[in-house]
């Protein structure tokens, strides 16, 4: 059994989609975007694992969960669950029943969303995460629980077979990227404005030496064709230049090798590395 908060626990974060990513797929999220989820999943940043926010609701949680087993009185435990079907897939539920029927997810927020809340509105960053939670549990509908120190508020949310299958679609499309290493595409949010002076200077330098490169680029690959157009195909020197024709071995189609048709060569891959790549 998997405990939350634990070395064990962070570490199936990371090899899993969890509630809390849903809201971020689904492109609902304030706080994170597709790309730096995808970046955190394959180890090429680190998830915010905490800050003010964050901390104000780990030490609001006991207490708003007791709060609602007063209120409903229903004991509720703190569990991680796996999907039956997709274990890519998991929930780690503030709070579930003996029978497993009945769960809440519990959200100490700030004044604007908790007032939603005691209006009868969940924020809509939260929908994709409480339609997850309900997809892996299998269940009908969970509680969304609003408090504060002043006041609380219970909402009971439906499932929504229409949403949560747009939602695991989302979600496996999102899965593929992270096995394949293919990233999602940027937004606005996923570059950091520059503007000071330093950063122009070494812009500008880098833009003259790119178009002097580029221009000795073409010119020398405009050049190479002429010469091996002139050689007619063959071995060729002159003026202390020699050209030279070699074979190049072809790529091996893996794919098509019947040995390893039932082999995982994904574990033989190394790990993914960062680079750059400028553009104008």
């Amino acid at each position: 059994m998997i405990v939350q908060n634990t070395k064990e626990w962070h570490q199936l974060r990371r090899s899993r989609l969890g509630a809390s990513d849903a809201p971020v797929i689904m492109k609902v999220s304030p706080w994170k975007t597709p790309f730096q989820l995808w970046s955190e999943k394959l180890g090429l940043s680190n998830a915010i694992e905490s800050n003010t926010a964050i901390e104000r609701g780990k030490q609001l949680e006991p207490i708003a969960r007791n709060e609602f087993e007063k209120q409903t009185f229903t004991p509720m435990f703190p569990e991680v669950r796996i999907h039956p079907k997709y274990e890519w897939m998991m929930a780690s539920l503030d709070g579930v029943d003996i029978t497993g029927k009945q769960a809440v997810e519990i959200k100490c927020p700030g004044k604007v969303d908790h007032e939603k809340a005691m209006n009868g509105v969940v924020p809509e960053e939260y929908v994709p995460q409480l339609q997850h939670h309900m997809a892996v549990l299998e269940i009908d509908f969970i509680y969304y629980f609003s408090y504060n120190e002043e006041s609380s508020k219970i909402l009971r949310i439906n499932r929504d077979d229409k949403y949560i299958d747009n939602l695991i679609s989302h979600e496996k499309e999102f899965w593929d990227r992270v096995q394949n290493l293919d990233a999602p595409p940027l937004i606005d949010k996923d570059y950091e404005s520059k503007d000071d002076e330093d950063w122009e200077k070494v812009v500008l330098q880098y833009m003259k030496c790119y178009e002097i490169d580029k221009k000795n680029k073409e010119e020398l690959e405009m050049l190479r064709e002429q010469l091996i157009t002139m050689s007619n195909g063959r071995n060729a020197q002159g003026a202390g230049l020699k050209l030279t024709a070699s074979i190049r071995k072809g790529n091996i189609s893996y794919d098509q090798i019947p040995e390893l048709k039932n082999i995982n060569l994904e574990q033989y891959r190394k790990a993914p590395t960062k680079f750059y790549r400028l553009s104008f």
